[in-house]
């Protein structure tokens, strides 16, 4: 996540917790009501691409809300939700998975139990009622500070984003004192008290976005223990801190799983973490102590997605990995360029998702607004309805053009900038779910989807 990214879900985090009119934004389309025949319909329980799988082979142990879990569907999830009211979140929660920072948790859970309602939390930081005075008069060594840009020590205090966007106090998250402090005592009693099920947690990165508030190329650096300073990273891109993330993850999630006191309130873990390469090991320990990682880049990196070819083929794996490995995968598709979808960008939303959706995988798709778009509003795109069925088999194709037959259709992707040519089944007449004309071969343009369909029951001859 990069720092546009941070101060996105930083705003909107903000416009969940006061409500403010600026924050809103008109949806695409309000949610039909539960108990009418318009709610959505089963559409997808993908199968692995580049690892084949059958859907009862992937794990689904951390599997949390309703939408995920079942066979065939277009899971959702929201995101942020001061503009939706009490009422309203209990009658649509039936058709939703998961909550990302809600404010009204109660409501939500009344009218889906199983859903994951989560409170946010940023893990660098502390909370608002622990100011920079409290740190100094009782934990003076955990108050993180930032270094100039040739590495010497200072005594500002390294808020987060230079401080742009608030000055919560900025931790030492190398310290596991710190973390459990954070855990035990900030994060988890207003959750339980609050009646949230799961922890939201915000700038899971991997990159160090401390400081900046002491000249150009200032950074969060370490901490002083007296007159002393410990120097916890040498340099922005010190390797060091992506250790400290994992770190932080892991002593959070054995908090939740093994205190005697928590643990029995079954907390979900559930992280903002882009998708990068599953070489790392860092990846790979951070995906093993969460039950749910959101991407907030998805398969539109803001809506940026039409300039770079690699986006598709890095989500769809990252996503694939996850749900194999029993975590949820939670993606936002942002186009922040725009007022509203347009057909061909809920398209693209809607197909990359069934590409990688291996039945535990929720969506939120989204136009633009200064960046924050419909966070804190509710949206539902009439292409949810769109019955596939379940998957015939694994994702086929690429790096340029990708297939995967379902037993109502075919989904085609073309993760390109520019145009190219898809061969369909001969034996099927497929048509476009927005309507656009299908021939054979079919001329894709560059960063499109087609979700198609064809004669009930037949789509996997």
């Amino acid at each position: 996540m990069n720092s546009f990214n941070f101060n996105v879900l930083r705003f909107a985090a903000l416009c969940s917790i006061t409500g403010l009119a600026a924050c809103s934004g008109s949806s695409n389309q309000t949610l039909p009501d539960t108990t009418t025949a318009n709610a959505p319909v089963p559409v997808s329980n993908s199968v692995a691409a580049k690892a084949p799988a059958s859907a009862a082979s992937v794990s689904t142990s951390k599997t949390i809300g309703t939408m995920a879990s079942t066979p065939g569907r277009i899971g959702i999830q929201q995101i942020f939700d001061s503009g939706i009211s009490s009422s309203r979140a209990t009658q649509i929660a039936p058709q939703y998975g998961l909550v990302w920072g809600s404010s009204k948790p109660t409501a939500w859970r009344a009218g889906n139990s199983t859903l994951a309602a989560s409170r946010y939390f940023i893990i660098e930081q502390s909370d608002p009622a622990h100011n920079l005075a409290w740190y100094q008069a009782n934990h003076p060594d955990w108050i993180l500070y930032n270094c100039t840009s040739s590495g010497t020590p200072t005594r500002t205090p390294a808020y987060m984003q230079a401080g742009a966007y608030g000055t919560n106090v900025p931790l030492d998250i190398h310290n596991a004192a710190v973390v459990s402090f954070q855990i035990r005592s900030l994060a988890v009693p207003p959750a339980i008290a609050g009646g949230f099920n799961a922890l939201a947690m915000d700038q899971v990165l991997f990159s160090n976005i401390m400081g900046g508030n002491a000249g150009s190329g200032s950074y969060g650096c370490g901490i002083y223990q007296g007159s002393t300073f410990v120097k916890r990273y040498l340099s922005k891109g010190d390797s060091h801190w992506a250790a400290d993330v994992v770190n932080w993850v892991k002593i959070a999630k054995s908090i939740l799983t093994t205190d005697a006191a928590i643990a029995p309130h079954h907390l979900k873990l559930v992280v903002n973490h882009p998708a990068a390469s599953l070489s790392s090991t860092y990846e790979q320990q951070l995906i093993a102590n969460v039950d749910a990682s959101l991407n907030e880049v998805g398969f539109t990196n803001y809506g940026y997605y039409t300039k770079s070819a690699s986006i598709f083929a890095t989500s769809l794996n990252y996503m694939t990995y996850l749900q194999t490995h029993g975590v949820m995968a939670l993606l936002i598709d942002k186009f922040i360029q725009t007022a509203s979808l347009s057909s061909i960008q809920r398209e693209w939303a809607v197909g990359t998702y069934l590409m990688g959706n291996n039945g535990n995988a929720l969506m939120y798709a989204t136009y633009g607004g200064l960046g924050v778009g419909g966070y804190n509003t509710e949206h539902y795109l009439q292409e949810y309805s769109t019955n596939l069925g379940t998957p015939c088999g694994a994702v086929t194709g690429g790096p340029v053009i990708y297939q995967r037959k379902f037993a109502n259709g075919l989904v085609v992707v073309n993760a390109s900038t520019g145009t190219a040519s898809a061969s369909l089944p001969l034996i099927h007449v497929y048509k476009d779910i927005e309507g656009r004309p299908v021939t054979n071969p079919l001329p894709v343009p560059g960063t499109n989807a087609f979700v198609m369909t064809t004669l009930a029951g037949t789509g996997c001859l």
